[in-house]
């Protein structure tokens, strides 16, 4: 199951300082002009592949140990969420859950996406949200 995530309660998490989630930013070119504070590129243009997932894991792993968690959200988007974010989101849900790993991984999507995030960051001016 995919989890939704607002951006104010992404907002929240961001500032509350604990580190139980990444977010991962679907888009291309567009995450080098402005991106989540944190956010993890992983640019997916058509479907995501199986070497994808598989790289993303171990990239996941590796900040779990490092951060010592037992699990942690996995928040997707791209710039508006309504198709590559869910669609990598709930392929990546299905992944886990066929390796047996949804205890550990869980899957969301950020609404509204980098677009909503945006509009967020301009009404509370917290532009320092966005690198």
């Amino acid at each position: 199951m995919v989890k939704p995530i607002t951006s104010e309660e992404l907002y929240s998490r961001i500032t509350g300082g604990v580190p139980n989630f990444v977010v991962v930013d679907l888009r291309r070119e567009d995450f080098h002009e402005g991106h989540i504070k944190g956010a993890w590129n992983v640019p997916v243009t058509g479907q995501v592949t199986e070497g994808d997932l598989k790289c993303l894991l171990e990239k996941l792993d590796k900040y779990k140990q490092l951060h010592n968690l037992d699990s942690m959200d996995v928040i997707f988007h791209c710039s508006s969420s309504k198709n590559r974010g869910p669609r990598v989101a709930e392929r990546f849900a299905e992944d886990i859950r066929s390796k047996k790993l949804d205890e550990v991984y869980q899957s969301g999507v950020l609404v509204n996406g980098f677009t909503g995030w945006s509009l967020l960051c301009e009404q509370c001016g917290c532009p320092d949200m966005i690198e």
